[in-house]
């Protein structure tokens, strides 16, 4: 069943629905420091989501060795990108590629 997002806090909720996805507990709020956050709305409320996607889009390091990731979260609704979100976190684990291949969620 789709899952509407409305309310006052829909940008919050969005950036939060990652940690809904089922990651090993390394990699949720407590190994991260969220940085920046960009958010791309692409129809209009209520958004409605059947489906979850994160991606990695790239990790490096500063010039001090912290590492940084740049991840997106897509929200699909019927086959349809409804919004997406570039978070960039500094982090204390190793985020690769391989970690992305399960990591949708339908519903």
């Amino acid at each position: 069943m789709p899952q509407k997002i409305v309310g006052p806090h829909l940008l919050s909720d969005i950036v939060a629905m990652w940690q809904s996805l089922p990651l090993p507990s390394e990699y949720k709020n407590g190994n991260n420091i969220l940085l920046e956050e960009n958010f791309y709305i692409l129809e209009e409320e209520p958004l409605q989501t059947d489906k979850l996607v994160l991606n990695l889009i790239r990790n490096y390091r500063t010039s001090k060795g912290k590492k940084i990731t740049e991840l997106s979260l897509e929200l699909w609704y019927k086959r349809r990108m409804s919004a997406k979100v570039v978070l960039t976190m500094m982090t204390e684990v190793d985020w690769n590629e391989g970690l992305f291949n399960n990591y949708e969620q339908n519903g």
